[in-house]
Order: structure tokens, then C-alpha cells, then sequence
């Protein structure tokens, strides 16, 4: 197959707008509304709010993030608009050479974005540019066969899409759960407590109104051992023993797909022994962004040791609670209103302190009751986690398509 020159079958548009508004236009992009690996622009702003880009779309084109081209940025618009200059304004030269729709998957493919990031220039904000963008190669077929390999992609595209979604509504589900029975409980059939709303809001009411066999503790009760992580230098690369940091806590799930690591000739040794994390043990994000301030997750075993960063506490429940119920308790509502409370805003990161964690009031049932509550949620967490799978061998799925149809990178 024959490699083509990027720029003899797409052009980047220049147009622009001194005065959008005038234009009629009400949307504006930034880079913050493109989202990584995701071809649909999901959120915008508006330009009566006040702007001042000048660069202008139409529906169809594809928009591509040139500054910093690791985070994959590329969506296809789908209203007119204007864009940040950061936005590189793409189409189709012909669409009898190269097909409209074929072409945000061209800018997505691993070949198109490793181009990018190894022709960007600037160390704190890296950009590529149209001079070297233009000499990228890559191989296309006739039109036909664009059309099937487009069709396959926009298959999976659209599949991930409803699965994403999907993916969304069981998360508001879990999360309502959580907030119900971490307030109502569950029977001793396993029937779900009914109360009313504004019982069940999983505000104060958590302390007045939880069902009559339920104790209040603080929280300090229910710990037997809180330690905050170590501070070292960490690196992308293999070597040493892995290092769980607040990036690994995602939707209260550890994942371990990005993973950091710290070197160090014996991992069991003086310096990180303290700190090997146990299968069970529960992470607690306390320094970081507001935003991100209580996000929480349990330990599972990765099959080799691990230790954790200093903006994480390590917490082993007393023998009031389990580790289960107490995984579900730090995602409730109730609690995260509380980490609000108590966290203490700063100029680089917020944080809360251990007193402040160990004061907050909380009302729980007896053991026996936790682990019903817990069954519960871990069946819908169950089928949250098979979703989650399935997103991910569809991005795989993916991902191997695109490289199997539009090749690898080559430097002009």
C-alpha cells in the first residue's frame, strides 16, 4: 500500500472571525472541552460570556490539540463554532481521495500522535505545528476500502459511546445506594430500609434519624491505624517497587494501569517497611486539588510489594467496622460533605489534617449488618466493573484497528 503525505490530502483551515458574535456564532472550544480519547465535544462555552478566539469551525472538521499532543486531543465538530488557537482546524482536501469520515481516526491513530509529541517543540507547553504535521505519512486505501475501515471504526466509536454511558448511569446508581444505605441499612432478609427523602438526604440526619439499633462513634473510633505515605522521587520507568499515588484512585477503584514506581534495593527494608501496603488496606486522598480532596479506594494485593505517596493516608479499620463497609462509608455523601468541611484550602494544595479526619461524627449498624450493606453495593459494583471492562476491550478493540488500518509514524 502506498504511504500518503498528510498535507496532499487535508487542509487546515484558516479562517477567522474579528467579531463571532456578529457572526451568529455561539459556541466556543478550548482544549479543556476536548476530552483525551474521546471524538465527541461534550461541553463548550459561550461566546456572549466574552472570548477572544478568532479561529472558526464548521461542523464536519476535525479539531486537533497542538499543544501538548500526548493528551490526545482530537474531536469532530459537530456545530460551527470558534476555537482556541491551541486547536489545529482540519479537513478532508477530497472527499473522493480521502473520506471525510476517515479522517479524525487518522489524527487518532498511535502513529499520527507519536508524530506529534516527537515534532513538538518547548519544555512547560509543547507544540507541534502544520510545517511538521504536513510531511506526516501514512498508508491509504481507495475510498471503498475507507469507507469499510470508517464504518468498523464508527461501529466501535458509537458502541463505547453507549457503554460510556451506560457506564455513567450505573456510577449515579451506585452512588445513590451508597448514600441510602449508609443512612437506612438493610434488614435482616436483606430487604433494603425505606425512609423518607429527607431522611435518607444523608445529611445530618445521618446522626438523628438512622435506625434505633445503630451506635454514633467518631471516626477515630472506627481507625486502628492511620499513617501518611513517603515523599520520594518517582519515575515512569519499571524499576523498584511500585508506588500508589492519588492518580491510581479512580471512581473509588484501584487502578493500576498508570503506575508509578520509586527505586530502592530492598523494598523490605527499614526505609519502606512500615509503609508496604496489605491487600484490604483503604486509601485516603487528604492533599490535593479541593475537587479532589476524600477520593478513596481499598487495597488489593498487585502480586509484588508496594508503598504510597505522602498525599495519601493508610487506614486499617478498628474492630468496630470492617474494611469493606468502611471503603463504602468514605464515598458517601455524608462523608464527603464532611471532607469539605474540613478541608483547608491552600495555594498550591488543599488538605485535611488526621485530628480533623478523627472528629467527624458518624452513626453505624453492627457487624453482621455491614456485610449486608456491603453485598448489596458489591453487586452493583459488580456489574459497574464488568461495564468498565467492556469500555476497555472496546478501546482496545480499537486501538488495534487503527494501527492494523493506518500504520505507524514516520518523520518528514
Amino acid at each position: 500500500m502506498l504511504f500518503t503525505r498528510f498535507a496532499d490530502v487535508v487542509t487546515l483551515s484558516t479562517t477567522r472571525t474579528a467579531d463571532p458574535l456578529a457572526a451568529r456564532i455561539e459556541r466556543f472550544v478550548g482544549l479543556e472541552h476536548i476530552e483525551p480519547e474521546n471524538l465527541h465535544i461534550r461541553s463548550w462555552g459561550n461566546v456572549a460570556d466574552g472570548i477572544t478566539f478568532t479561529s472558526t469551525f464548521k461542523r464536519g472538521q476535525v479539531l486537533f490539540g497542538k499543544r501538548r499532543a500526548y493528551q490526545g486531543k482530537v474531536a469532530i465538530a459537530e456545530f460551527d463554532g470558534v476555537c482556541s488557537s491551541d486547536i489545529y482546524v482540519f479537513e478532508s482536501k477530497d472527499p473522493n481521495v480521502l473520506l471525510p469520515e476517515l479522517l479524525p481516526f487518522v489524527c487518532q491513530s498511535e502513529g499520527f500522535y507519536q508524530y506529534a509529541i516527537k515534532t513538538s517543540a518547548g519544555s512547560l507547553s509543547p507544540r507541534t505545528n502544520w510545517t511538521h504535521l504536513a510531511n506526516y505519512e501514512f498508508p491509504l486505501p481507495p475510498v471503498d476500502e475507507q469507507r469499510r475501515i470508517a464504518d468498523l471504526l464508527w461501529a466501535t466509536e458509537d458502541s463505547s459511546l453507549q457503554h460510556l454511558s451506560l457506564y455513567q448511569g450505573e456510577l449515579q446508581l451506585l452512588q445513590a445506594t451508597i448514600n441510602h444505605l449508609t443512612m437506612c441499612g438493610v434488614d435482616l432478609d436483606g430487604g433494603i430500609r425505606n425512609k423518607s427523602a429527607k431522611v435518607c438526604d444523608n445529611g445530618d440526619e445521618q446522626l438523628r434519624n438512622h435506625p434505633d439499633s445503630w451506635k454514633v462513634f467518631r471516626m477515630k473510633d472506627l481507625v486502628g491505624f492511620m499513617l501518611s505515605g513517603l515523599s520520594r522521587a518517582i519515575t515512569n520507568e519499571d524499576i523498584g517497587i511500585p508506588v500508589i499515588t492519588s492518580t491510581n484512585i479512580v471512581n473509588g477503584q484501584l487502578d493500576t494501569s498508570n503506575l508509578k514506581y520509586w527505586y530502592v534495593d530492598d523494598p523490605q527494608g527499614a526505609q519502606t517497611s512500615n509503609y508496604i501496603l496489605d491487600d484490604g488496606d483503604i486509601l485516603l486522598n487528604f492533599i490535593n486539588s479541593v475537587a479532589q480532596i476524600g477520593k478513596s479506594c481499598m487495597f488489593r494485593d498487585i502480586g509484588r510489594p508496594a508503598i504510597y505517596t505522602t498525599n495519601i493516608f493508610r487506614i486499617k479499620p478498628s474492630d468496630l467496622i470492617t474494611n469493606e463497609y468502611l471503603m463504602w462509608l468514605l464515598r458517601s455523601s455524608y462523608i464527603q460533605k464532611w471532607f469539605i468541611k474540613i478541608t483547608k484550602p491552600a495555594i498550591n494544595q488543599a488538605s485535611f489534617t488526621k485530628q480533623d479526619f478523627y472528629r467527624i461524627p458518624i452513626s453505624i449498624p453492627d457487624i453482621s449488618e455491614q456485610k449486608r450493606i456491603t453485598f448489596v453495593l458489591s453487586e452493583i459494583d459488580e456489574t459497574l466493573r464488568a461495564t468498565s471492562k467492556h469500555i476497555a476491550h472496546l478501546k482496545n478493540v480499537k486501538k488495534i484497528m487503527l494501527d492494523s488500518f493506518l500504520g505507524t509514524p514516520t518523520l518528514g
